[in-house]
């Protein structure tokens, strides 16, 4: 069980194919997924179910990438942390925590207020595997502060 206490869901990024070989499995699966990958003899890295579905009904996972519809030009990333998920807060400044390891502070992403908003108003547009570009902070500054004066880039 994940931290939203539901059954937990994992997905698995081939690093050859560079492609998601594998998705929606659950912890019953592993012998399955370690038999294809090794007849396959490819490495994966497994990301994990958040317990969450944004507004398209679409399955969260760590790693994912997501708008929200309440706070325009903003992206926000799902981090795995210690004892479960967590996202990078709304401050415009910070928006460069994205393209981090780890960044702080964090919203939780597991309590029922959080659920709601993430079901009613966000939805993934990506993950860091497909999309490397929202890594790039150049890019990212580009995209997010294109129509926006109150921000000095060079100061990013």
């Amino acid at each position: 069980m994940n931290a939203n206490g539901l059954d937990a869901k994992f997905r698995a990024w081939d690093n050859i194919k560079k492609a998601y070989e594998l998705n929606d499995f659950t912890i019953f699966d592993f012998d399955k997924f370690n038999l294809y990958q090794q007849e396959h003899l490819v490495t994966f890295e497994i990301e994990e179910w958040t317990g969450l579905k944004d507004k398209n009904d679409k399955l969260v996972y760590e790693g994912d990438l997501f708008k929200s519809d309440q706070l325009d030009n903003f992206i926000f990333r799902v981090w795995k942390v210690l004892g479960g998920f967590g996202s990078n807060v709304y401050v415009p400044i910070w928006q460069n925590d994205i393209t981090r390891d780890y960044p702080f502070p964090l919203l939780p992403l597991a309590d029922e207020q959080t659920a709601s908003w993430f079901k009613g108003s966000c939805y993934v547009i990506g993950n860091i595997k497909q999309n490397p570009e929202y890594l790039d902070l150049d890019y990212l500054k580009q995209l997010i502060y294109k129509d926006t004066t109150i921000f000095d880039l060079n100061k990013l």
